[in-house]
C-alpha cells in the first residue's frame, strides 16, 4: 500500500485571493459566487473522451469532454481528484453572465439558485437556471474507472492528528469556469478518511481505499447480516489462568473464578499478541447528485487498545476484581502520554466513575479490601473537585467520581470558561431534560426528536471544549499578578528570545482559601480573594504550578478509567457517555451485570474503548465483513463473564402431556403460529413477551396469560382475542381506503400526461404515432432493439407492443414526441430500475377473485369485513387485493382531466382540455391531441 508518511509537512491548498480591482468581482458578490480554493489539480489524470464509436460512426452526444483515466494514487490527504470535465450547457443569458465573471474556477456546489448544478446530474432544474435542460440520456455519468477500488493508502497516526481540520471540509466540489464554459467535478477522499478515523478516539494503523459509485446504475450492496435479532454470546473465563492473590487481599481473598477474571484483566492490560482488526465502510453522497457516493473502505488495526468489559452477573464480585487489579498494579509507573496527544497531564490514578448511589460503596469497598494501602480521593460533586489540586489528582491511586459530575453547572461553566479562552464566544447549548432522554407522552415523538437534536449540538460543543484543553496547556499558563488597567494582556518583560515553555496541565486558576473565581468574558479569569480584591490572571512563561485547583478531569491522561454499571452509562447518562468516550487513559474498563447485546449497543461499548465497529446496514457494509461477525469477534476479544464453580446439578427431563379443550387448543395454535411466522395478527400479550415460546408454556397451564378481567373460560378468552383482532381490522380498513384513493388519483394524474404509465400503451392514446413518417418509427424501434419491417401501421403496432414489454424508462423514451435517436442511444444501456410498486398492486387486484362464502356458523376474525363490503377475505393478501379492486372499479369510469391536471396544463402553457369530452375520436378531441403532441415536440417544452 502507498504510504503518506513522507508527505510532511502537510498544508491545505491556499485559497485564491480576490482582486478587489479586478473585473467581474462585483458580479461575483451580487450573485453570491466565490472563487474555489481548488484551482490547480492533477489534470493529467483526465483522459479525453471522443464522440466516435468503434465503427467510425458518430455516437450519441455527451457533455463529458474528459474523465478520470485510470487508478489514482493520492499524493497527500488534501489532494482533490478530478472525476470529469464537461461542457457547460449554458443558455444565452448564462453565457452573458459568465462573460462578465473572473476567469477562474468558481465553486457552485450545494446551490439552490440559477447556478445550481443539479440539473446536470438529474432532471431537477431551477426555473431561472443558467443551464439548459439536459435529457436524462445526457446527464453526467461517472467514469468507469472510479467504480473500482483505488490503490490502498497506509496512513500513520501523526498525519491524522496534523490534518484534523480537513474533516470539516466538503468531500465533493462542483466547479464552473466562466471563460471556458466548463464544469468540473472534484472529489477529496482525504475528507472521508479523516471523518472515518475521527469517529473513534483511538488512532489505529489504518489502510484506506476508496471508489465512487452511482446507486442508479446497478451498484447493489450486499445484504449481509444486520444483527437486529441475532443472538450474541459472551465467553466464560473458565479457560483463563488464575492469578495470585493481590498483596493486600489477605483478610478478604478472591475466589478461584474471581482470580481467573483478575488474570484475564491483567493480560488485557499487557500488550495484545495480535491487533483487533475491523473493516469499516462509509459513504458521502454528492450534495448535487445524491446518487453519486464517495465510498471508503478503512481497515483498522487496533494494537494499543487495552482494557475491556467485565460482564459478571450481579453479586459475582466485579467490584472486588477491579480493586484487585488496582492493588496488583499500584506500583506501576505513571502512564506515558503519546506524542500525538501532547498537552494532557499524566496521572497514575485509576478514575472510577459510578452512579451516585454507588459512590460511597466504592470508597467503602476499597477501604475494606486494601485498608490504607491505596490513596483514594472522593469526588462525588464539583465542590470536592474545587478543593483538589492538580498534584493531588496526579499522585492519587484512585479517584472515585460520579456520572452526575458531568451535569454539574459549575463543572460545565468551568469547561466553558477554559474553552472560551481558546474559542472566543464559546458556550454550551442547553442540555434537554437535564441530560436524560425525553419523557414519553402525548408529544413523545416530537419531544424525543427535539431532544436528540439538542443533545447532538451539546455533544459537538463538548467535543470542541475537550479539544481545546491540550491546546491551552501547550500555549499558555496562568499566574497571579496585580490587576492591570489595560484590557489587553501585557507581555512579560524579559529577553526578546525567551519562549514560553509547554505546560503539562490545562489552564487552571490558583484558588486561595475562601476565594471565588469568575470569568470576565474578555479572555481573563478574575479571582476574588478573601479581602474582596480582584486579581488578574494572565499569560506567563513559567510552568503551571501543580498546586492549581479545579482542574477538569478531562485534562488528565489517566492510568485507568473504570465505568461501573456500564449499561446505565450507555443508556441513562448521555452527557457522561460523550465525556467518558473522549477521556484518555492507558486502560479503559466497563463493569456491567446486564450488558445489552444488540448490535447498536455493542457498537457503543466498543466506542468506549475507542474501537469502531461496522454499522448494521447493508449499504455501509457492501462487500465487507458482516457486522454481526465483527461484533462477535469484539465480544470474544474484550468481554468476559464469570462462571461460578458450583457442583453440577442433576437434570431429569419429564414430558407431561396436557389435554386441552378445543378452545384452549385454538389459543395454543394461534400462539404457535405467531411464533413461527411472527405475523401481524399476534396477540398483544404475546408481543410483550420477549420469548414467544414462554407464552406457549404458559398456555399449557392456563388459557389466559394476560390476567384480563372477566375472562372465566377459554371461550371467553377467544371472544376477547377475536374482538381485539376485529377492532384492529376495522382500524386498518379506515386507514387503507383513503390511502388507496389518494394513490389512485395520483396515478390517474400521471396517466393523463403519460398514458403508458405501468401499463401497455394503446393506439387510441398514441394516434399521432400512426401519422409519423416511417423513418421516425424505424428509429424508435431501433432504440428498443426491434427489427423494423412492414408498413406504417405494422411498425406502429410493433412499436407499441415492444414498448409495453420494455422498462418504464425505455418506454418513456421510445414514446416521447421529441424522440431523437442520437440523444436516446440504446434502450439496453439505460439504467435498470426495479418495477414500479403500482404495477404489482394492479396485478394483485386483477388476479383477485372472491372465495366461496365461509360457513356462517363459524365465527371468523374477518367476518366483520363482510359488513364493510370486503367480502369473505381469508388473508391479508385477499384483503389488500379486494380493497384495491374496489377503489379501482370506482374510478374506472372517471377519465381525466382532473382538477390538478387542468391547473398544471394552465401553468405550463399546454393546450387546454376541451370541456365535455365525448367518447370516440371526435374532431374536437383529435384537434386537442394533435395540439398537445405538437406542443410536446418542442424541445424547450
Amino acid at each position: 500500500a502507498t504510504s503518506v508518511a513522507g508527505m510532511e509537512p502537510l498544508a491545505p491548498p491556499a485559497p485564491l485571493a480576490l482582486d478587489e480591482t479586478g473585473s467581474g468581482n462585483s458580479e461575483l458578490r451580487v450573485l453570491g459566487l466565490s472563487l474555489s480554493a481548488l484551482q490547480v489539480v492533477r489534470e493529467a489524470a483526465l483522459a479525453p473522451l471522443t464522440n466516435v464509436d468503434g465503427n467510425g460512426g458518430c455516437s450519441r452526444r455527451r457533455l463529458e469532454a474528459a474523465a478520470l483515466g485510470g487508478p489514482t494514487e493520492l499524493a497527500d490527504l488534501y489532494e482533490a481528484v478530478p472525476l470529469l470535465l464537461a461542457v457547460a450547457p449554458l443558455l444565452p443569458h448564462g453565457r452573458d453572465l459568465c462573460s462578465r465573471l473572473p476567469s477562474h474556477w468558481l465553486d457552485i456546489s450545494k446551490r439552490n439558485d440559477a447556478f445550481s448544478a443539479r440539473c446536470l446530474f438529474t432532471s431537477r432544474r431551477h426555473e431561472q437556471s443558467v443551464f439548459a435542460a439536459v435529457p436524462p440520456s445526457l446527464s453526467l455519468r461517472l467514469p468507469r474507472t472510479t467504480r473500482e477500488w483505488q490503490p490502498p493508502l497506509a496512513v500513520p497516526d501523526r498525519v491524522v492528528v496534523a490534518c484534523k481540520e480537513l474533516a470539516k471540509e466538503e468531500a465533493w466540489t462542483v466547479q464552473l469556469h466562466p471563460a471556458h464554459c466548463s464544469v468540473r467535478v472534484l472529489v477529496r477522499p482525504g475528507v472521508l478518511l479523516l471523518r472515518m478515523l475521527l469517529n473513534g478516539t483511538a488512532l489505529p494503523a489504518a489502510r484506506f481505499t476508496w471508489r465512487v459509485v452511482d446507486s442508479q446504475r446497478g451498484v447493489v450492496s450486499d445484504p449481509g447480516l444486520h444483527g437486529d435479532e441475532h443472538e450474541f454470546s459472551i465467553l466464560s473465563n473458565a479457560q483463563d489462568a488464575e492469578h495470585s492473590q493481590p498483596a493486600h487481599f489477605q483478610e478478604w481473598p478472591l475466589r478461584r473464578e474471581q482470580l481467573r477474571s483478575l488474570g484475564w484483566m491483567i493480560s488485557q492490560e499487557r500488550r495484545r499478541r495480535e491487533p483487533f482488526v475491523a473493516e469499516l465502510r462509509h459513504a458521502l453522497p454528492c450534495s448535487d447528485a445524491q446518487h453519486w457516493r464517495l465510498e471508503g473502505c478503512l481497515r483498522c488495526e487496533y494494537a494499543d487498545v487495552k482494557g475491556g468489559v467485565l460482564a459478571d452477573a450481579i453479586g459475582y464480585g466485579k467490584t472486588a476484581c477491579m480493586i484487585g487489579l488496582m492493588d496488583c498494579t499500584a506500583n506501576d509507573p505513571p502512564p506515558e502520554v503519546p506524542p500525538a496527544f501532547a498537552g494532557f497531564a499524566p496521572s497514575r490514578a485509576t478514575l472510577v466513575l459510578a452512579p451516585t448511589n454507588l459512590h460511597a460503596q466504592w470508597v467503602a469497598e476499597i477501604s475494606k479490601f486494601t485498608g490504607r494501602a491505596l490513596k483514594v480521593l472522593s469526588v462525588p460533586t464539583c465542590a470536592q473537585l474545587k478543593r483538589l489540586t492538580a498534584q493531588e489528582l496526579a499522585d492519587a491511586d484512585v479517584v472515585v467520581a460520579t456520572y452526575r459530575l458531568f451535569y454539574s453547572a459549575p463543572y460545565l461553566k468551568r469547561l466553558q470558561e477554559l474553552a472560551g479562552a481558546r474559542r472566543r464566544g464559546f458556550a454550551f447549548p442547553k442540555l434537554p431534560c437535564g441530560g436524560s432522554s425525553a419523557r414519553s407522552g402525548r408529544h413523545g415523538l416530537s419531544a424525543r426528536g427535539t431532544a436528540a437534536k439538542l443533545f447532538a449540538e451539546w455533544a459537538a460543543a463538548y467535543r470542541r471544549a475537550f479539544e481545546s484543553l491540550p491546546a491551552l496547556s501547550m500555549e499558555q499558563c496562568w499566574h497571579e499578578e496585580e490587576p492591570e488597567t489595560p484590557v489587553r494582556t501585557k507581555m512579560a518583560k524579559g529577553p526578546s528570545d525567551s519562549t514560553p515553555q509547554p505546560v503539562a496541565l490545562a489552564t487552571a486558576v490558583v484558588a486561595h482559601e475562601g476565594g471565588q473565581d469568575s470569568y470576565d468574558g474578555k479572555g481573563k479569569v478574575q479571582q476574588r480573594g478573601g479581602d474582596g480584591r480582584h486579581s488578574s490572571l494572565q499569560a506567563s512563561s513559567e510552568p503551571l504550578p501543580m498546586h492549581t485547583q479545579f482542574v477538569p478531569l478531562e485534562a488528565f491522561w489517566w492510568k485507568r478509567v473504570v465505568c461501573d454499571e456500564f449499561h446505565e452509562l450507555l443508556s441513562r447518562y448521555p452527557p457522561a457517555q460523550v465525556a467518558v468516550e473522549l477521556f484518555h487513559a492507558s486502560y479503559k474498563w466497563g463493569l456491567s451485570g446486564t450488558l445489552p447485546l444488540s448490535l447498536p449497543e455493542i457498537r457503543k461499548s466498543a466506542g468506549f474503548l475507542g474501537v469502531q465497529l461496522p454499522e448494521g446496514t447493508a449499504e455501509a457494509n457492501s462487500g465487507g465483513e458482516a457486522p454481526v461477525q465483527v461484533a462477535q469477534e469484539w465480544l470474544d476479544a474484550f468481554v468476559r463473564r464469570n462462571t461460578a464453580e458450583l457442583p453440577p446439578l442433576d437434570e431429569e427431563e419429564q414430558i407431561i402431556p396436557v389435554r386441552q379443550t378445543p378452545h384452549e387448543r385454538a389459543l395454543y395454535l394461534a400462539a404457535a403460529e405467531q411464533l413461527r411466522g411472527r405475523g401481524a395478527t399476534a396477540m398483544p400479550e404475546a408481543q410483550l413477551s420477549r420469548q414467544a415460546a414462554v407464552n406457549l408454556l404458559k398456555l399449557c397451564s392456563h388459557f389466559c396469560t394476560s390476567g384480563a378481567d372477566g375472562v372465566l373460560t377459554a371461550e371467553d378468552e377467544i371472544r376477547r382475542q377475536l374482538a381485539i383482532r376485529q377492532e384492529n381490522l376495522r382500524t386498518l380498513v379506515r386507514k387503507i381506503r383513503p390511502l388507496m384513493e389518494r394513490t389512485t388519483l395520483m396515478v390517474l394524474s400521471v396517466r393523463h400526461f403519460e398514458p403508458f404509465y405501468c401499463q401497455a400503451p394503446q393506439l387510441a392514446d398514441y394516434r399521432c404515432l400512426s401519422e409519423e413518417p416511417t423513418m421516425s418509427l424505424t428509429k424508435r424501434l431501433h432504440f428498443l432493439g426491434v427489427e423494423a419491417d412492414g408498413d406504417s401501421d405494422e411498425l406502429c403496432e410493433k412499436l407499441l407492443t415492444a414498448a409495453g414489454e420494455a422498462s418504464e424508462e425505455a418506454k418513456e423514451m421510445a414514446l416521447r414526441p421529441d424522440f431523437d435517436l442520437d440523444v436516446a442511444g440504446v434502450a439496453s444501456e439505460m439504467a435498470t430500475v426495479p418495477q414500479r410498486s403500482w404495477a404489482g398492486l394492479e396485478a394483485l387486484a386483477g388476479s383477485w377473485t372472491a372465495p366461496e362464502a365461509a360457513d356462517a356458523t363459524i365465527e371468523s376474525p374477518c367476518a366483520s369485513l363482510t359488513a364493510l363490503g370486503f367480502g369473505p377475505c381469508q388473508s391479508g393478501r385477499d384483503f389488500l387485493a379486494c380493497a384495491a379492486r374496489q377503489v379501482f372499479d370506482s374510478y374506472a369510469s372517471q377519465r381525466p382531466p382532473l382538477p390538478r391536471c387542468a391547473r398544471l396544463r394552465a401553468q405550463l402553457g399546454m393546450p387546454r382540455q376541451p370541456h365535455g369530452r365525448a367518447d370516440g375520436n371526435t374532431d374536437i378531441q383529435n384537434a386537442f391531441e394533435d395540439a398537445t403532441w405538437l406542443w410536446l415536440c418542442e424541445r424547450e417544452n
